[in-house]
């Protein structure tokens, strides 16, 4: 189960556990029920009334991206941060990928990969 930490200027706020979660470009779901958690739009996370300079996944996690077919998983890794539109490894660790805001897909340069879905999953032991 995971469990995902909002942070804001103006306070934080945690969300679920769910079992995992979907980045679907730029909209941000809780799985298995599918119900929208969050959007990201203009550099921040919208949840309810609220906006979000980040999101903090401090379990270990795996990241599996999908296009078109073709998938590739990244991790694990101690902890992902999602920041300035791009999925981050723990607090200052690199860039996994990055969101285009153009084309709505996220760009992992580590394995020259384009995604328009991003799971986010537990590192199962």
């Amino acid at each position: 189960m995971l469990t995902l930490r909002f942070h804001g200027a103006f306070g934080n706020c945690a969300v679920g556990p769910a079992e995992r979660f979907q980045i679907n470009g730029d909209r941000l779901h809780a799985m298995p029920s599918g119900l929208e958690i969050a959007h990201y739009q203009g550099g921040v996370w919208h949840y309810g009334e609220d906006v979000f300079s980040s999101i903090v996944l401090a379990t270990p996690v795996v990241f599996r991206l999908e296009h078109e077919g073709e998938n590739a998983t990244l991790g694990p890794y101690t902890e992902g941060r999602i920041v300035d539109g791009a999925i981050r490894e723990g607090q200052e660790g690199g860039q996994i990928a990055k969101f285009d805001h153009d084309r709505r897909l996220w760009v992992c340069a580590l394995r020259k990969f384009e995604a328009t879905v991003i799971w986010i999953d537990p590192q199962l032991a």
